[in-house]
């Protein structure tokens, strides 16, 4: 895979193995800076929530210069990040984080504190609900 990228594998439904590589060149951030008219870390938040920033983030993190993706699509790696269970908040929190690591937008550091305080909320707005069910 490429040295400055975000890899992970997914499987498709025949059950073969797929690798994938997320980074975001510059021209993809300014893209994204263009047509959400705010800053590409700002873009990567609202993503969390947001489906369709987050299909435009992946879309354009499969696209990088010298890749060798064959998912060419952010809607067709979506599904197979759902269909692998890879997908809920968390989840989308950390790929988002890896792919701003990996595009050079956080240090090792940042992606951390980050992927840390993201944890405690997730873990805080559903606090209590354990006992509800129990």
């Amino acid at each position: 895979m490429f040295i400055n990228s975000y890899d992970f594998e997914v499987q498709n439904a025949k059950g073969e193995t797929i690798p994938v590589s997320l980074r975001l060149g510059i021209g993809a951030q300014m893209k994204l800076k263009k047509k959400w008219n705010e800053n590409t870390t700002n873009t990567l938040f609202n993503a969390i929530d947001d489906v369709e920033r987050f299909v435009d983030i992946v879309d354009a993190a499969l696209k990088f210069n010298g890749n060798e993706n064959t998912i060419k699509s952010g809607e067709e790696l979506l599904d197979l990040m759902a269909a692998n269970d890879m997908l809920g908040m968390l989840a989308k929190q950390t790929l988002i984080t890896s792919i701003g690591r990996a595009s050079g937008l956080f240090s090792e550091d940042e992606k951390k504190k980050i992927d840390a305080r993201a944890a405690k909320a997730v873990d805080g707005a559903f606090e209590g609900e354990d006992e509800k069910n129990a």
